[in-house]
């Protein structure tokens, strides 16, 4: 903001403006024109304002379309689901709105963090769980009965019977 630099932090690797953006944290800068503003993620987020901005610290520019919209007294950032995979970052001050859009692969996230669960220690409720993540993707069916069949070994319920019922 007023005094150090505004930062976007990025807890997984996502896309910007069609562009790969690696997990980490960034400042955000932008150059303000009439029709069009420059967006800029820089690889120092610890600067003091923009007084020492090097352009050859920048990971991307992009272009986005300023909008209006209702008076807003301070500037605030809001981050908006715009889908599955994507959020609308907006900054928004005055009448002014600034959005961009940040498209992540969750399914390759929530793969990974169920993967990580079944390799450790896992009890009937992750098992249950990822096989309840795979019918509503639709993806690794294969896998989702075993899950289901070692979720029932280990504590019969309703929930899993259900899954059961589901998969076959």
């Amino acid at each position: 903001g007023a005094n150090e630099a505004t930062t976007i932090q990025l807890e997984h690797a996502v896309k910007i403006d069609g562009r790969d953006v690696p997990a980490g944290t960034y400042a955000l800068f932008a150059i303000p024109g009439q029709d069009t503003w420059t967006l800029i993620l820089n690889k120092q987020p610890q600067q003091w304002g923009a007084y020492f901005y090097k352009q050859e610290q920048d990971l991307l520019r992009f272009t986005v379309k300023p909008q209006t919209g209702p008076f807003t007294e301070w500037m605030v950032f809001n981050i908006t689901p715009s889908g599955p995979k994507a959020a609308t970052v907006e900054m928004a001050w005055e009448n002014l709105r600034v959005p961009f859009t940040i498209e992540v692969d969750v399914p390759a996230i929530v793969w990974k963090d169920i993967d990580a669960a079944l390799a450790s220690n896992p009890d009937w409720g992750t098992y249950l769980q990822a096989a309840n993540y795979a019918m509503a993707e639709g993806q690794r069916m294969d896998q989702a009965m075993g899950w289901i069949d070692k979720s029932l070994a280990l504590r019969e319920c309703f929930w899993n019977h259900e899954a059961k019922a589901k998969l076959l």
